[in-house]
């Protein structure tokens, strides 16, 4: 059972598993052989049911922050006020993304406590009872992992173009052939395989949902 002590009183998006009615799970959307930037990680393969099950058991149980759609699994030992275990490694590491990033002048708020992908070194203890936990032992065999996210994106939104500051590996939980990842100039669909795709996001890229109705939910882990 998923400890409720992190539970926070916030508005819950619950991800649904709605299938267009032109998906063809045989199509095949992306050659990944023919891609440079992308690379499925064929040494693992995920239980997919498992993930939807326990991720929205999960996202049901404790919310997403006000400002954006990001669970945490990882967090890290530094201690400091304001700090919480579930939602210390959404968004930027840099940059105080809330519901008002910007300052008086215009300029993205900088965070009090500025962090580093290497930080995130603890798993949370709450979390270890859910499937994720086995998925992040058996990444944690070939990879030096960061922050170890949920990451919800609704549909017809985009992401702004940039880079991290490291490469991360994408499992697709509940997506559609309209979901798209876009790095520099290859573009690919994130298919609910299975199987973990390693994506260079140290270029400049972005992600979008081009569905009407599907939320995309994807884990998304980032590598030290």
């Amino acid at each position: 059972m998923l400890s409720r002590s992190s539970k926070l009183p916030f508005a819950v998006e619950v991800p649904e598993l709605i299938v267009p009615v032109n998906y063809n799970t045989k199509d095949n959307y992306s050659d990944f052989s023919k891609l440079s930037l992308f690379s499925k990680l064929t040494d693992f393969q995920f239980d997919v049911e498992q993930m939807q099950k326990d991720s929205k058991q999960i996202i049901s149980e404790y919310g997403f922050p006000p400002s954006m759609n990001q669970i945490c699994f990882t967090h890290t030992t530094k201690d400091y006020s304001d700090k919480n275990l579930l939602y210390e490694g959404c968004g930027s590491l840099t940059y105080a993304w809330d519901l008002n990033p910007y300052d008086k002048n215009g300029e993205l708020k900088k965070r009090p406590v500025p962090l580093l992908e290497k930080d995130f070194t603890e798993f949370n203890q709450d979390l270890k009872g859910s499937y994720f936990y086995h998925i992040y032992t058996e990444l944690s065999k070939a990879y030096r992992l960061g922050r170890f996210r949920l990451m919800l994106l609704m549909p017809k939104k985009c992401l702004s173009w940039h880079s991290d500051t490291e490469d991360r590996i994408h499992l697709a939980i509940n997506t559609d052939p309209a979901c798209r990842l876009v790095i520099e100039d290859e573009c690919a669909h994130i298919p609910n395989d299975g199987f973990p795709y390693f994506c260079r996001t140290h270029k400049f890229h972005s992600a979008f949902n081009g569905s009407h109705k599907l939320k995309r939910l994807h884990l998304v882990i980032g590598t030290v």
